[in-house]
């Protein structure tokens, strides 16, 4: 259980056949640099994007890297293009699978209630589907809810967790003002996306970064294309359901402190110094709380550090997947 308050300074897919692009020197993440950072396409050179049968769930599957299978879960109404800054560093010694889950992006949208237990099937579907009997998790705010749900179903398919700013915590007490506050923004910017414009879309996800400027507007363009892609409409309010508090689904599945305790894969709780969707102090609480937990924090980051302070998201994510099994050092 370390609290690190400090910058953290078998071959298939895509594996192989790119290695040499996914080592390529000089790749800049998009929003933490220059302008010319490049486009969505060149941050995901070297990776495969296709369609995959997954329990009967057409799911579209992004795939780059040989190695342990590390898989990516975006958060609530997310999409593999999430994580365009991180898929190519991480691939160098992983293999990286980033899935647009079930409902979201270009990823079937059944008929479902969208509760925790319908993500956790259609994860393990991807899995089998791939042939992946155990990986490390990648989760984003709800895909670390989903990831941590994951592993108190079925312990033996999970590995390390990696919790970025999936505060889905209940405490005995209630939530504190601050995280209130931020909650009543998130379900806000929310409930103008069942008639998506670009603007919503945008207000939306600039209250993801802690520092706007950073959000490219060709990441908007992608989401409201998705957004607006026939079914969308229908889909996206029961997918933002959860984010209320009192929501009873999110009451039904959040993280209590005898879940915490139950949960017996590491996890590493990577979080954004100003996430306005979960404070420091809440994810130090479920740190301490989680057998194997520990808690490190990317100053001056939001909601997003994945994207918005990527250099030292991926250095935290490599670091920590990849320490051997009993080696605790931070």
């Amino acid at each position: 259980m370390t609290h690190t308050y400090a910058v953290a300074g078998d071959a298939s897919g895509a594996g192989a056949a790119t290695k040499a692009l996914l080592e390529a020197d000089g790749a800049v993440p998009r929003g933490e640099a220059a302008d010319d950072a490049g486009t969505l396409w060149e941050s995901l050179l070297g990776s495969e994007i296709r369609m995959l049968d997954a329990g009967g769930v057409q799911t579209r599957v992004l795939e780059a890297g040989c190695g342990e299978p590390v898989i990516l879960l975006h958060g609530t109404g997310g999409h593999v293009e999430a994580w365009a800054n991180n898929l190519r560093e991480l691939a160098k010694q992983f293999r990286v699978i980033a899935i647009d889950m079930v409902g979201h992006g270009l990823t079937a949208k059944p008929d479902l209630e969208y509760v925790l237990p319908d993500y956790t099937t259609h994860v393990r579907a991807v899995m089998d589907a791939l042939g992946i009997a155990r990986a490390h998790f990648v989760g984003l705010s709800l895909g670390a809810w989903v990831a941590s749900w994951l592993a108190l179903e079925t312990p033996e398919r999970v590995l390390r967790i990696v919790n970025c700013t999936g505060g889905v915590f209940r405490w005995p007490e209630g939530q504190d003002e601050d995280e209130a506050a931020g909650r009543k923004k998130f379900v806000g910017t929310s409930s103008g996306l069942s008639d998506p414009t670009r603007d919503t879309v945008r207000q939306r996800l600039h209250l993801l970064f802690h520092d706007p400027s950073k959000c490219p507007e060709e990441l908007v363009a992608v989401r409201l294309a998705l957004y607006t892609q026939p079914g969308a409409a229908q889909t996206i309010p029961l997918l933002h359901h959860m984010l209320a508090y009192d929501s009873p689904d999110r009451v039904k599945y959040s993280l209590t402190v005898d879940r915490l305790q139950a949960l017996r894969s590491p996890v590493l709780y990577l979080w954004g110094e100003f996430n306005p969707g979960g404070s420091v102090e809440n994810a130090a609480r479920a740190a301490d709380l989680t057998p194997d937990g520990e808690l490190q924090v990317i100053p001056g980051a939001g909601h997003w550090p994945q994207w918005e302070t990527a250099s030292e998201f991926n250095q935290s994510v490599l670091e920590y997947l990849s320490r051997a099994e009993g080696d605790e050092s931070a």
